[in-house]
């Protein structure tokens, strides 16, 4: 009995992958909104000037890092069609809407990195792409080690499974209460 497997002509299909997942202590803070688009694993600050609200921290701001957005905020307005559908399964939320933020201190692996990281470095913050370095840039070192090595420089392709981005692991220690103190 001979078989045919026919060819699959399909297109490499990119699965998404989560930015940020909760290892091991830290906080899960429902409820902040945030009002423009962010990626998940960006680092926030309280917005003094609104409540309930946060926002991406910016060049020099690091000492005021709240914690690591939860969620995906997007812009739906380029999505044609599919504006303002609801995405079953998917954490992504819409600016203004709910978002969570993990604070506190823990460990958690995230894919917002950029370049070479090594076990130990500080996480600094590239202001031009809101993404964790491991160099340093004066006035950006927020309270985030690495705690593996990794390098964000590689293919993310599907099928190539030694070549994928991975999450880096990172133990972080966010100052709770300084929400508390910013506005006084």
């Amino acid at each position: 009995m001979n078989t045919y497997t026919p060819t699959l002509n399909l297109a490499a299909i990119k699965r998404k992958q989560k930015g940020i997942t909760k290892e091991f202590g830290g906080l899960s803070i429902p409820y902040y909104k945030l009002d423009t688009e962010g990626l998940e694993g960006q680092v926030v600050r309280i917005d003094t000037r609104s409540a309930d609200t946060v926002i991406l921290i910016a060049d020099g701001e690091a000492h005021l890092a709240f914690g690591f957005l939860l969620q995906n905020v997007i812009d739906d307005s380029t999505y044609g069609q599919l504006q303002g559908y609801h995405f079953a399964n998917d954490t992504r939320s819409r600016p203004g809407q709910p978002v969570g933020i993990l604070g506190g201190a823990g460990y958690a692996k995230l894919l917002n990195y950029s370049g070479a990281v090594g076990k130990g470095a500080q996480a600094y913050l590239d202001p031009s792409t809101g993404k964790l370095v491991a160099a340093v840039t004066e006035g950006n070192g927020l309270p985030v080690i690495f705690d593996e090595d990794a390098n964000s420089t590689v293919n993310n392709d599907l099928y190539d499974t030694t070549s994928y981005q991975r999450p880096v692991r990172v133990r972080f220690n966010f100052n709770l209460a300084i929400g508390a103190t910013i506005g006084s």
